[in-house]
């Protein structure tokens, strides 16, 4: 009896440090992608959403400044991918393994906070939503060096054998996190949208496509991926956890984005093509809350 309670205290004690270990790793993943979050927002936003035309035009290179922002913005990403991917390994998360069914909850909240970054990023750069599939390719099976920072030779090997014959996922994102992390989107591209028109974004140096010459561009851009993001989500509310909440925060979102694109409307009809004059007056309707 006394042998088969030193199993089960073992057995526990392995549990609540593994336990233990990935609520840290939540923690660091969440703070990462925060940072991540905030970098973006200081970049000016891209050609494709402030000038449609660009969509069409050249091919030259960003601006020095907003390179260097997007080159901070991909090394910042793959950091996080990097401690996923690490950690996954490390605590047997992988595709298969009962670990990844039992302690995802203790990684959710990370992770769902990871794919709000990587979603946000992804649309600056292509101007459309990350897929699953997008999300869960980053985890797939062969083992770059840089995902292998921290460990010792003997790990990374394992690690290495692991991946390419073991399992087919190096971590599984679950679909509801996904889910979730796209709804936590919606509250971002809110900011994104309000400070595109307040200024050009907080990167301060412009973008190589110069101002649209209809300030409500980026806003009308916003509120379409708004819309079908929340009409995309709302058979889900009654089968995940926490969706209702934030089905709510998002439909505040989108009525904000909503009587922002409005104001514009209003005041483009009474100051024609004075950009400037525009943008003060929908910066005054926001600053007073009103129109």
């Amino acid at each position: 009896i006394l042998s088969a309670f030193d199993t089960y205290r073992s057995e526990i004690d392995a549990h609540n440090d593994r336990r233990e270990r990935l609520i840290k790793a939540s923690r660091d993943i969440t703070n990462l992608s925060k940072k991540l979050i905030f970098h973006l927002h200081r970049l000016p936003p891209p050609a494709h959403l402030s000038n449609p035309k660009a969509r069409v035009a050249t091919s030259a290179a960003p601006p020095p400044h907003s390179q260097r922002m997007l080159n901070e913005a991909a090394a910042k990403q793959s950091d996080i991918v990097s401690l996923i991917r690490r950690t996954a390994y490390q605590e047997d998360l992988a595709q298969g393994h009962a670990a990844s069914l039992r302690y995802e909850r203790n990684l959710g909240g990370g992770l769902e906070e990871f794919i709000e970054a990587l979603s946000f990023h992804h649309y600056l750069l292509h101007g459309t939503l990350i897929t699953h599939e997008e999300v869960q390719a980053l985890f797939q099976p062969g083992v770059a060096e840089r995902y292998t920072d921290g460990m010792t030779g003997e790990e990374q090997q394992e690690m290495k054998l692991t991946a390419t014959t073991s399992c087919s996922q190096i971590f599984p994102v679950p679909t509801h996190r996904y889910l979730l992390g796209i709804s936590d989107l919606t509250g971002e591209l809110m900011r994104f949208a309000t400070n595109a028109l307040g200024g050009g974004g907080g990167g301060g140096k412009g973008s190589s496509a110069g101002p649209p010459s209809d300030p409500g561009t980026v806003v009308r851009s916003v509120l379409a991926l708004l819309r079908d993001i929340r009409e995309g989500l709302e058979p889900f509310v009654f089968l995940i956890h926490d969706m209702r909440k934030k089905q709510a925060v998002t439909t505040a979102s989108l009525r904000k984005i909503e009587d922002l694109s409005y104001n514009i409307s209003i005041r483009m009809s009474e100051f024609g093509g004075d950009e400037k004059a525009i943008r003060e007056m929908v910066r005054r309707a926001l600053a007073g809350g009103n129109s």
